[in-house]
């Protein structure tokens, strides 16, 4: 974790906010600032000044500058600047303007007001392609900077990883769908990108729309993870790790096998970790309650046969006592090799 934190300190994407408008500049800039470098500009000429210095990795984009400020910077960021990925946000929709941001290469065209969620999602579409034969080490930079912006979930990821990866290799899959789901366990709560700070800092009871908010992660981490390239099995189980065996789950309600078996072993793997770490809103749990929770939910929340599995994975002592505690030792702040009850 440490290591990712630093290669991410050390790569910190350079994203320009371009808009006139103090108010909307300034939202911008706080949404954007804890995963990225963020610098403004309020006119083209300003914002022809900072590309000219050869940082700029994605622009935010205002098409209302004065004059056709706006409208210029785009066409010439799609001439003479290919490589820089450029988001329209504008205030004032057009046919026209919604025409010229798909001939100049736009990654994406959000209107005012802007989603957070959007935004944020659309930023990173940008600076993967510019990872793209790699974007899976992008996306676990990314799980790590935002680890990083919950100490709660400090090494979340790479335990889950190892966790399904264990799991995997005892339930004899082959090398390439043992692949696909440590990737998945490692990218499976990248969504949370899309969940304001606050919200997952929450100690106390949510809400009802707030758990709503919540849950939205898992289709956020799939739109995000879905123009990587990667296997539609990895995708689906980022979509699909909250789906419970009874099909009281989210985000499709699926049940029993229809849920993807990817899914269902990043599923325990995340809940057992999350049942082993302390959260905002309690502590943890001793490991036999966390065994007996899984036994529990049987055939309920998981499926069945991996959850005895998976439980017989840590009763016969095939997960070395040395190799978690490098893991959590390696996880940062907040890291807990206790346990509590899932709540997202």
């Amino acid at each position: 974790m440490t290591a990712m934190r630093s290669q991410f300190e050390a790569t910190r994407d350079h994203v320009l906010v371009v808009d006139a408008e103090a108010g909307a500049r300034e939202s911008l800039r706080m949404l954007l600032e804890p995963l990225h470098a963020v610098t403004t500009a309020t006119t083209a000429p300003e914002a022809r000044e900072q590309i000219a210095r050869g940082s700029v990795d994605i622009v935010t984009l205002e098409l209302r500058l004065p004059g056709a400020g706006g409208e210029d910077l785009l066409v010439e960021l799609h001439e003479r600047h290919p490589e820089i990925g450029v988001v329209v946000i504008t205030g004032r929709a057009s046919v026209a303007s919604a025409a010229l941001a798909v001939r100049a290469g736009a990654i994406d065209y959000l209107e005012k007001p802007f989603d957070v969620a959007e935004v944020r999602c659309a930023v990173v579409r940008g600076l993967a392609r510019r990872t793209a034969a790699d974007p899976t080490g992008f996306l676990a930079v990314l799980a790590a900077t935002i680890e990083a912006q919950h100490p709660f979930l400090a090494g979340h990821a790479q335990r889950t990883a190892l966790y399904a990866d264990l799991l995997a290799e005892r339930l004899g899959l082959p090398t390439e769908e043992r692949e696909q789901v440590r990737v998945a366990a490692l990218l499976h709560d990248v969504g949370k990108i899309g969940v304001p700070t606050w919200l997952l800092m929450r100690p106390q009871a949510l809400t009802g729309a707030e758990r709503a908010r919540i849950e939205q992660h898992s289709e956020i981490g799939a739109r995000l993870v879905a123009p990587m390239g990667l296997a539609p099995a990895v995708v689906g189980a980022v979509r699909h790790h909250h789906e419970r065996w009874d099909g009281g789950g989210y985000p499709g309600g699926l049940a029993a096998e229809a849920i993807p078996v990817t899914a269902r072993i990043v599923a325990l793997a995340d809940a057992w970790d999350a049942m082993s770490s302390d959260r905002p809103y309690r502590r943890g749990l001793a490991p036999e309650r966390v065994r007996a929770e899984v036994e529990r939910c049987a055939g309920s929340q998981f499926d069945p046969v991996l959850a005895k599995e998976f439980v017989a994975l840590f009763e016969a002592a095939e997960v070395e006592p040395e190799l978690l505690a490098d893991v959590l030792a390696t996880a940062g702040p907040g890291a807990s090799a206790r346990s509590g009850v899932q709540r997202w």
